[in-house]
C-alpha cells in the first residue's frame, strides 16, 4: 500500500506558513495584463471554435462507444479515452452556457501567457516568442504548441525558465482539453523546478483529472507548497481510491487549516465541509454528513456574494441527502431554496439552474405531485434542448424522468418514447455497460409490463440486471430494485414460487443497506405480502401491510399516494379474511387520495374501486359490485383499450356477479371475453386459463341440462 506521511508532521511542517494556504486564482491561471497588443479573438470566433471542437468531440464519442474491447486493459483504456472525451464535452458546454464569462476567463488566459512568454525572452528566440503571441492573440493554441514541439530545454541554462516553457504549455495543452499531453507538460515542469508550487499544484490536478491517483500522491508527498490546499488534495486523491478513512483525515485537516489561515478562507472551509459530507454519505453516517453540510451552510450565510454559487451547491446537496433518507418534504424544501438563489443571482450557469430543476421534479414525483414534477422536467429539459446538443447527459436524464412520471400517469406509449430516446443518448456518451443504461432498461422495463409485453418487459429487466451485477455485485440496493421488477413480471406470467423468491431477495438486501424505516423498505413488504396473501399466508402478509403503512405515514403524512397504495393493499387482506368494514373504510380512503391526486379517470383509481366491488361482492351486495365494475371497466378502457389484462379480469368478477344473481347467459359471455385474452396472453396452459375454462364447462352443463 502507497504510505502517506503523518498528519502531525504536515501540519507542524506548515503551521508557520500559512501565507503560503492561498494560492489566488490569478496565480494559478496567469494574471490578467496591459498589453500593447489586442487579442484578435472575438466572442463570435470563440463560440464558432468551441461549436466545431463540440462537434469533433460527438464524432470521437461515437467511434470509442463502437470499440469492442478485447481484454480487461483495453476495457481500461477505453473507458478512461470514454472518460477525457466527456470530460471535454462537458468543458465545451459550460464554457457555451456562459460565453460571455468564458470569454473574459479565455482573454484573461491569453494575456497572462504572453506574460508568461515575455517573461522567457533572453532563454528563447525573439522571432519564436513573437510568432508565439501573435498565435496567442489569434486563439491559435495547436499552433503554439507545434511550434514549441522543435525547442530543444536541455540547452536552456537555467532550469527555472524551462520550467515555465513546460508550465505554459501545459497551459496551453489544458486550455485545449488535451489532459494527458497537459500533464506530462506539468509534471516535467515539477521535475524541472520542485520550488514553484504552480507546477505541482497543477500536476497535481491533471494526474487527478487522468485517475494516476498515486502519481498524485508522489506529486504531494514531494510539494514544497501547503496549507489547506495541499490536504484537500491529498483527500481527493484518497477518496478517489476509496481509502475513505485516510480521506476523511485529510479532508478535516484541510478544514482546520483553512479555518486558521489569515486571511479565514471561507469558500476552502465550505468545500473542505461538502467534501467531509460526501465521504460521511459514501459510508452511510448520514447524521455525520448533515452536521457538515449544516455548519457549512451556517457559516456561509454570513458571507458574501463571493461565494454564492457554494451556498446553491450546499443547499441542493442538502437536499439530496434529505432526499436519500427518505425525507422528501425537506429535500424539496432545501431543492427550492437552491433554485430561488440561482435564479435571483446574475452568473450562475444554466446547466446548473437545469440540475436543480431536475432534483426538485424528481422530489415533487416521489410527493406525488406530478404535475409539478412535469413542470420543472420540462422547463430544464427545454433550456438544455436550446442551448446544448441534444445527446447531452442531462438531456438523457429528464426524458427518462419524463418517462417515468408518464408511466405514473398511465401515459405508457408516451414513456416509452421518452425512455428509448434517453437510451439512445446514454448508449452514445457511456457505451452499452453503464449504469444510466440499466436504469433506463428498468424503467422501459416498467412501461412495457403495464402495457402486459411481458416478455419484452423482462428482456429489459435482465440487460439492466447483468449491468448492475457486473458493476455493483450481488448485495447492492440496485440489484434488490431489479429483483423486484423481475419478481413481479414473473407474477404477471404465473411463476408465484419464482416471484416470491425474488421478492425475499429484495426486502433482506434493502433491510441491510436502507434500515428498517426507510420507504423503499415498505415498499418491498408489500411486495412480499402481496404474494404471500394470494398463496393464503394471510397473517404474515397483514404484519407486513400495517409495517408499510406505519413507515409510510411517518414519512408522508396521512394524504399521500404511497398511503393510498398501502391501504389498499391491506383492504384486500380483510377483504379476505371477512372483515368488510375495516377493508370498505381503507379503501374509500384510498380512492379519495388517488382521486385528489391522479383525477377521476385514472387505472389506478380503477383499481381501487374495482376492490370495492370484490368487497361489496363478498357482502353480496350485487348491486354495488356492478357499479363499481362498470365504473372501473370505463377507466380501464379508456387507458389500455379493449384488449388488456385489467379488462379481462374486470369481466372475469363480472361473471362471478352475474352467475350469483342467476344471469347465466351475461356470466357466460363475460367469462368468453376473458377466456379469448387468457389464451392469447397467456396460452392454455396457465393456470389463469384453466381456471376461466372449468368455470365455462360447468355453466355449460348447467345451462344444457336446464
Amino acid at each position: 500500500m502507497h504510505e502517506t506521511r503523518s498528519l502531525l508532521v504536515r501540519i507542524t511542517k506548515y503551521f508557520s506558513s500559512f501565507l503560503l494556504c492561498l494560492v489566488s486564482l490569478s496565480f494559478l491561471s496567469g494574471a490578467s495584463k496591459d498589453s500593447d497588443k489586442d487579442v484578435n479573438y472575438s466572442v463570435a470566433d470563440f463560440q464558432k471554435h468551441l461549436n466545431q471542437e463540440l462537434a469533433s468531440l460527438f464524432e470521437k464519442m461515437e467511434k470509442v462507444v463502437v470499440v469492442e474491447p478485447a481484454n480487461e486493459g483495453e476495457i481500461e483504456a477505453l473507458e478512461q479515452e470514454r472518460g477525457f472525451v466527456r470530460k471535454a464535452i462537458a468543458n465545451k458546454r459550460n464554457a457555451l452556457d456562459n460565453i460571455d464569462e468564458s470569454y473574459a476567463r479565455l482573454v484573461e488566459f491569453i494575456y497572462g501567457s504572453v506574460e508568461g512568454f515575455e517573461e522567457l525572452r533572453g532563454y528563447l528566440p525573439d522571432s519564436l516568442i513573437d510568432s508565439v503571441v501573435e498565435n496567442l492573440l489569434r486563439g491559435e493554441f495547436d499552433d503554439v504548441e507545434s511550434k514549441l514541439v522543435s525547442v530543444i530545454i536541455d540547452e536552456i541554462s537555467s532550469k527555472h525558465y524551462a520550467s515555465l516553457i513546460y508550465y505554459e504549455r501545459g497551459r496551453i495543452a489544458e486550455k485545449s482539453d488535451d489532459f494527458r499531453l497537459a500533464y506530462l507538460h506539468f509534471e516535467e515542469a515539477y521535475r524541472l523546478d520542485p520550488t514553484n508550487p504552480k507546477c505541482s499544484r497543477k500536476a497535481v490536478e491533471m494526474a487527478l483529472a487522468l485517475s494516476d491517483y498515486y502519481g498524485a500522491i508522489d506529486i504531494l508527498e514531494s510539494a514544497l507548497w501547503g496549507g489547506h490546499l495541499l490536504n484537500y488534495e491529498f483527500g481527493r486523491a484518497m477518496e478517489s481510491l476509496a481509502d475513505y478513512s485516510k480521506a476523511v483525515e485529510f479532508f478535516e485537516v484541510a478544514l482546520w487549516e483553512a479555518r486558521n489561515c489569515e486571511p479565514v478562507d471561507n469558500l476552502a472551509i465550505s468545500k473542505s465541509r461538502r467534501a467531509l459530507a460526501g465521504i460521511y454519505t459514501v459510508l452511510a453516517e448520514y447524521e455525520k454528513a448533515l452536521s457538515q453540510y449544516e455548519l457549512a451552510l451556517r457559516e456561509n450565510l454570513n458571507l458574501g456574494e463571493e461565494v454564492v454559487l457554494e451556498r446553491v451547491e450546499l443547499y441542493k446537496a442538502i437536499g439530496e441527502l434529505e432526499y436519500k433518507l427518505g425525507n422528501y418534504s425537506e429535500a424539496y424544501n432545501y431543492g427550492e431554496l437552491a433554485l430561488e438563489m440561482a435564479l435571483s443571482t446574475q452568473g450562475i450557469p444554466g446547466s446548473i439552474i437545469c440540475q436543480i430543476q431536475n432534483f426538485i421534479g424528481i422530489t415533487c414525483s416521489s410527493l406525488g405531485v406530478y404535475a409539478a414534477s412535469i413542470k420543472y422536467f420540462e422547463e430544464a429539459l427545454n433550456w438544455n434542448l436550446e442551448h446544448r446538443n441534444s445527446n447531452d447527459y442531462l438531456t438523457a436524464a429528464l426524458q427518462s424522468n419524463l418517462g417515468l412520471i408518464y408511466i405514473k400517469q398511465a401515459n405508457y406509449v408516451g414513456a416509452i418514447e421518452r425512455i428509448e430516446e434517453s437510451i439512445s443518448i446514454n448508449a452514445v456518451i457511456y457505451g452499452e455497460s453503464h449504469p444510466h443504461l440499466a436504469v433506463n432498461w428498468s424503467i422501459l422495463g416498467d412501461a412495457h409490463q403495464k402495457l402486459d409485453e411481458y416478455q419484452r418487459a423482462e428482456e429489459c429487466y435482465n440487460k439492466a440486471l447483468v449491468i448492475y451485477l457486473d458493476k455493483f455485485g450481488a448485495d447492492h440496493p440496485k440489484v434488490s430494485s431489479l429483483y423486484t421488477q423481475l419478481g413481479g413480471v414473473l407474477m404477471d406470467q404465473g411463476s408465484i414460487q419464482e416471484c416470491l423468491n425474488y421478492y425475499k431477495l429484495a426486502l433482506e438486501s434493502d433491510l441491510k443497506s436502507l434500515g428498517d424505516k426507510h420507504p423503499t423498505v415498505a415498499v418491498r413488504r408489500n411486495n412480499l405480502a402481496s404474494v404471500l396473501n394470494l398463496v393464503g399466508q394471510k397473517q404474515k402478509a397483514i404484519d407486513l401491510y400495517t409495517k408499510a403503512l406505519e413507515v409510510n405515514l411517518n414519512t408522508f403524512g396521512n394524504d399521500h399516494l404511497s398511503v393510498s397504495v398501502d391501504r389498499n393493499n391491506l383492504a384486500l387482506v380483510f377483504r379476505d379474511t371477512g372483515e368488510f368494514d375495516k377493508a370498505i373504510m381503507l379503501l374509500e380512503q384510498s380512492l379519495e387520495i388517488g382521486k385528489k391526486h391522479l383525477g377521476e379517470d385514472h387505472p389506478d383509481n380503477a383499481v381501487t374501486e374495482q376492490n370495492l366491488g370484490t368487497v361489496f361482492y363478498g357482502l353480496q351486495r350485487y348491486d354495488k359490485a356492478i357499479e363499481y365494475y362498470d365504473s372501473a371497466l370505463k377507466k380501464f378502457k379508456k387507458t389500455y383499450g379493449e384488449n388488456h389484462s385489467t379488462v379481462a379480469y374486470n369481466y372475469f368478477l363480472r361473471a362471478l356477479v352475474m352467475c350469483d344473481v342467476l344471469e347465466y347467459e351475461k356470466g357466460l359471455e363475460s367469462f368468453e371475453v376473458t377466456l379469448e385474452f387468457y389464451l392469447e396472453a397467456f396460452g392454455g396452459e396457465d393456470n389463469r386459463t384453466i381456471d376461466v375454462q372449468k368455470r365455462m364447462e360447468i355453466l355449460k352443463k348447467f345451462l344444457k341440462d336446464v
